[in-house]
């Protein structure tokens, strides 16, 4: 399969998820984005993160996009966005396995919906989870290592490699965790699978942060205006819960799906997405 098979493959998924399944999971997306919410806020509690260096206060959003991580610290408020992929890769590894199941009579019921969620598959996204934890704290130190390279040019390409593997590396070791757990453990991937799974969730991770930043500056500012600026952080928090809930059938559709269409040889691969789940 060539890039832009593939891309256009994803593309069509990524359309496909969203006609059929939007509605269908919406509950319960929110839901699992209240859930990582907390966790998040936890975080935010326990690392004593609230403000950025101009003294204003962050969200979650920020959160998501953005490292605090300082040149002397380390903050585990870095690890937001793996915690909201580990809630991201439990709605998809249930999501695989009920459109599976029900095939074309997909019935979705907050109770029944993670009935396929296995023990191991927790472990698998528990191990993926501190795997993420171990790996970020090592590339923010090579990242602290980076900047006291005598040569500031090596430096600086050291610095934004090893910040563009933060980001999405993590990505990346969610999307084979799901895979595995997806295939009972007989999982194999090439590097050229690895490289066109990572291109699409370069993308989509890219389009995600652009969509964010928009709503945020042009929809979140104006709800945030009654409110004191000490109340920020859990009101936009709050109004962020639907977008960010928005954005998990997308993160299925890369983390997922798009191993799902690069396991398919190019001359057998499906011709419409809805084959992708059988």
């Amino acid at each position: 399969m060539t890039l832009d098979q593939f891309l256009k493959k994803q593309l069509l998924d990524l359309i496909y998820v969203y006609q059929t399944l939007f509605k269908k999971t919406f509950g319960i997306t929110v839901l699992l984005s209240f859930l990582g919410l907390l966790f998040i806020t936890a975080i935010h509690i326990y690392s004593g993160s609230g403000t950025d260096a101009t003294g204003n206060n962050m969200s979650v959003l920020n959160y998501l996009w953005y490292r605090y991580s300082t040149a002397n610290s380390y903050s585990l408020i870095d690890m937001s966005k793996s915690v909201l992929l580990f809630f991201i890769g439990f709605f998809s590894i249930a999501l695989s396995r009920k459109v599976s199941r029900d095939k074309g009579a997909l019935s979705v019921q907050v109770g029944s919906f993670f009935d396929e969620i296995k023990p191991k598959d927790i472990g698998y996204l528990f191990m993926a989870l501190i795997a993420c934890l171990v790996i970020d704290y090592l590339l923010y130190q090579l990242g602290t290592y980076a900047v006291a390279v005598h040569n500031n040019a090596i430096g600086q390409w050291v610095y934004y490699q090893v910040h563009f593997l933060r980001i999405f590396l993590p990505l990346l070791l969610f999307s084979f965790t799901s895979r595995l757990a997806s295939t009972n453990n007989k999982f194999t991937v090439t590097v050229k699978e690895c490289l066109f799974a990572l291109i699409a969730l370069w993308i989509f991770n890219e389009l995600a942060y652009e969509f964010s930043l928009f709503i945020r500056s042009h929809v979140l500012f104006l709800l945030l205006a009654p409110f004191p600026n000490d109340k920020y952080f859990f009101v936009e928090s709050i109004l962020s819960i639907p977008l960010i809930a928005l954005l998990f059938l997308g993160y299925h559709s890369v983390i997922t799906n798009s191993m799902l269409i690069l396991q398919h040889d190019a001359e057998s691969a499906p011709d419409t997405t809805a084959e992708v789940y059988s």
